[in-house]
């Protein structure tokens, strides 16, 4: 009775779902590749990069930084994550 069950089940999720999927398969022959990790330039705007920051090395007097630094002891705590390796 549990394995009939379970292939009703089965077999209503994929009723269900057998739409959405030749939803996605059916844009996706239709139009080109959707890439959600690009930038998209607006319109009316036409300047990639512009910083008007200065670099650190021209208000940085080589002198004031420290002889030695390390990020797993500054003033006794460690800003380093553990190795997982």
């Amino acid at each position: 009775m549990l394995f009939r069950s379970a292939q009703v089940a089965v077999a209503l999720t994929a009723a269900l779902l057998a739409p959405v999927f030749a939803h996605d398969v059916a844009n996706d022959a239709n139009s080109s590749p959707t890439r959600h990790d690009e930038y998209k330039i607006m319109e009316g705007h036409q300047v990639r990069e512009k910083y008007h920051s200065p670099l650190p090395f021209t208000y940085i007097d080589e002198d004031d930084l420290p002889d030695n630094f390390n990020w797993g002891n500054v003033n006794g705590r460690s800003y380093l994550t553990h190795s997982l390796n």
